[in-house]
């Protein structure tokens, strides 16, 4: 009786992993969940000299300051319509598309008019033209006008203090990312709606990371390709994106090398500044 039930089962378990095996469904979504890995320390394939070699029809952009200052430091620029905005670290300009000076937030036309706090990032919601400015603890909402920016609400973040912030494409959702400091934050990611609810964040599974205790300064790239938003950080070799339907954090591309960046015992290890200017290299 136990021989015949043996072969039972194993005449099962047979047909069930044949079934899979030439089932052409289940092979395409284990394809589909697979994370593309790029090998950081091998040989490139090539190696690009011109933006020519990668891009056409190129057009450079000649920022014309006006009277009273000069373009000295440029940490972000933002399209929207026919218009450029930049940060400047203290103030936000806006260019016309021939690069002519139109106007400003925070006017350095006077010494004592200088805006002491540093902008640290904005964006543009490109639903209802409003400029979000990410200035401290706050984020400061603006019409923007023919003329400039007319002030509407400002957003308070209480003890959240980040350093990025930008849309989800097509939605009124802010991502917003801080860098790592004390090494225990519970969370260096979170999504928010425009009333500043959190509707999802990403857990710092590294919290017991110091850099400020290594002498390493922490970093956050936001950038956006495909109407898509994608951000990582200087210790992860993961990229992540957002899922705007389902406010996911889902993990869309590995920069892989021997010597994992995510890895807080590595951090100190020779090895480990050998890989890291190539790592920033790519974003």
């Amino acid at each position: 009786m136990n021989c015949i039930m043996r072969r039972v089962i194993y005449f099962a378990l047979t047909v069930f992993i044949g079934s899979c095996g030439g089932n052409p469904e289940i092979k395409q979504i284990e394809q589909e969940n697979l994370i593309k890995t790029i090998p950081i320390v091998s040989k490139p394939d090539s190696i690009l000299t011109k933006i020519s070699d990668i891009a056409s029809d190129i057009e450079y952009i000649h920022l014309q300051p006006s009277g009273n200052f000069q373009v000295q430091w440029i940490d972000k620029i933002v399209q929207h319509n026919d218009k450029l905005y930049i940060n400047s670290i203290s103030n936000i300009l806006c260019f016309d598309d021939k690069g002519h000076f139109l106007y400003e937030l925070y006017g350095n036309k006077k010494e004592k008019n200088e805006n002491v706090v540093a902008i640290y990032d904005f964006d543009i919601n490109a639903r209802d033209s409003s400029l979000h400015v990410l200035y401290g603890i706050k984020i400061l909402r603006f019409k923007i006008t023919g003329s400039g920016f007319e002030y509407l609400n400002t957003l308070k973040l209480g003890k959240l203090s980040p350093s990025k912030l930008d849309f989800v494409p097509r939605c009124d959702k802010i991502l917003l990312s801080s860098t790592r400091v004390e090494g225990f934050e519970r969370t260096l990611h979170m999504l928010i709606n425009l009333s500043g609810e959190t509707l999802s964040y990403k857990r710092n599974y590294f919290a017991r990371f110091n850099p400020s205790k290594n002498g390493i300064w922490d970093e956050i790239i936001h950038y956006q390709f495909d109407n898509k938003i994608y951000f990582r950080e200087r210790f992860n070799d993961t990229i992540f994106s957002i899922d705007p339907a389902t406010n996911y954090f889902t993990a869309e591309l590995i920069l892989s090398s021997k010597i994992s960046s995510t890895n807080s015992e590595n951090i100190n290890a020779p090895e480990y500044y050998k890989i890291l200017p190539k790592c920033n290299q790519y974003f």
